[in-house]
């Protein structure tokens, strides 16, 4: 018996009518339409705000209401940290202002693997919920701010994330997550934006703090040292940057003694530079006056303690009194380097013994006080921590060993020659590096009897 062919008849399948296709093209051009309306106007809105919480409840109030959510909130995460800070939210959403760790919820869910998320009201929501997150049987929405183009894939390029909370019908959709990662991107990018303008601000205002503080600091040097017989002086101070907290003075009083002080602040800004000034008129009121340096240094520690202490600021301050007529040499130290002497007698260099507490440490302070006598063509080096800290670029510092050595080679070098050829050394040592810190010295050699 042989095979028996069936022929079987398929009926033709009618498509869709013309009006039908229209009607879904238009409802597509539509919805389109809306989408690039929603996004100019958003990025017309983000052109005028920079502060991150506004851009945030910007973005939210919109894509609520594009997409038909019943709530929803922004958060974001900050460099470093373990949990998101909501910067806008809706009624029944986490308070703004209130942590969201990332190892909790939907939320830190997404931002740790970078990729959206769509929870059905007929899903259990994955995870432990936080207070104000979407409930048992709530559709939920959240998608990664990114910081770049796309997040990788541990979430380290997530600024934060958009979360919505409550469809209508209780499904959100493809469209609708596409639509929502879309003014996701714009409100990352508004934030970018947001926190490049921040920095470049705090850079102008530090730049301007910077030049204030400069200014300050040179209208206190000493343009020139006093006329002194018996005495060559000179000093120099080459600020790191901008502006240092270093600080040196001379001053003759009615005796004819010759007062010589160098200073530092701690801090490089304006706060310091003021300190320093306040420091200055003390000082040269006391010096003027005779006081002898350990006085000088307790009257102004006393008189700026609570500034100081106020201010976290404190001063290092090596002062000199020197009377020429009697070659006498009187020194007190507040906490600073202790300065070199050589004397023209040998080669050896010697540090003056003398120590003390910076100011700003302790309200009422013992200095000491310290007497020497200087033969002529002996030399006292003064200065500050910028010139044995100064490092290579291997990271080696300049260091007491190399200061000591060019003193003793110093012979009977001018004060302001002496001056400049530390300081070039010191250059040399950093190979063109930029200071660290300032380098202040100050070199007084004794003469004669006048």
């Amino acid at each position: 018996m042989g095979e028996i062919a069936v022929e079987q008849t398929v009926e033709p399948h009618e498509g869709p009518s013309p009006e039908t296709l229209v009607e879904g093209l238009t409802e597509e051009l539509l919805a389109r339409y809306e989408e690039v309306t929603l996004l100019h106007e958003l990025s017309g809105a983000f052109g005028s705000v920079f502060d991150e919480p506004g851009l945030a409840a910007i973005a939210l109030e919109r894509t609520l209401f594009a997409i038909g959510a019943e709530r929803g909130f922004v958060a974001f995460r900050h460099l470093g940290s373990e949990s998101l800070t909501v910067a806008a939210g809706s009624e029944g959403t986490p308070a703004v202002g209130s942590e969201l760790p990332l190892d909790e919820g939907i939320s830190g869910q997404v931002v740790r693997s970078g990729r959206s998320l769509i929870v059905h009201a007929d899903r259990e929501a994955p995870g432990p919920t936080v207070s104000g997150g979407p409930r048992l049987g709530e559709a939920v929405l959240s998608v990664p701010l990114c910081a770049s183009g796309d997040c990788d894939d541990d979430g380290e390029a997530s600024l934060g994330v958009l979360t919505l909370v409550g469809a209508p019908d209780g499904r959100f959709t493809a469209g609708d997550a596409k639509l929502a990662t879309t003014i996701a991107d714009q409100l990352s990018q508004a934030v970018r934006t947001s926190r490049l303008v921040g920095s470049l601000r705090e850079a102008e205002g530090l730049r301007r703090e910077l030049e204030i503080a400069a200014g300050i600091q040179e209208g206190m040097l000493p343009s020139s040292p006093p006329r002194s017989e018996g005495v060559h002086l000179a000093g120099s101070c080459v600020p790191a940057a901008n502006v240092g907290g270093d600080y040196y003075d001379f001053l003759l009083d009615a005796a004819g003694r010759l007062h010589v002080l160098v200073a530092d602040v701690s801090g490089h800004s304006v706060s310091s530079a003021l300190m320093m000034a306040m420091a200055r008129n003390l000082l040269r009121r006391d010096m003027a006056a005779g006081l002898a340096p350990a006085e000088v240094l307790s009257a102004t520690n006393a008189s700026m303690f609570a500034d100081l202490a106020g201010a976290g600021h404190f001063i290092t301050m090596f002062c000199v009194r020197y009377d020429p007529a009697e070659r006498r040499l009187e020194f007190a130290n507040g906490g600073h380097n202790p300065p070199l002497l050589r004397r023209a007698s040998g080669s050896e260099v010697s540090e003056l013994p003398a120590e003390g507490a910076a100011l700003g440490i302790f309200e009422h302070y013992p200095y000491e006080h310290h007497t020497l006598t200087l033969e002529p063509g002996d030399a006292l080096v003064l200065f500050t921590d910028g010139v044995v800290e100064a490092a290579s670029p291997s990271g080696e510092p300049f260091g007491d060993r190399r200061l000591h050595e060019l003193v003793r080679r110093s012979d009977h070098e001018a004060p302001e020659e002496m001056n400049a050829r530390i300081y070039d050394e010191v250059r040399l040592h950093g190979a063109g590096e930029p200071q660290a810190d300032d380098v202040t010295i100050v070199t007084l050699r004794a003469a004669g009897r006048p």
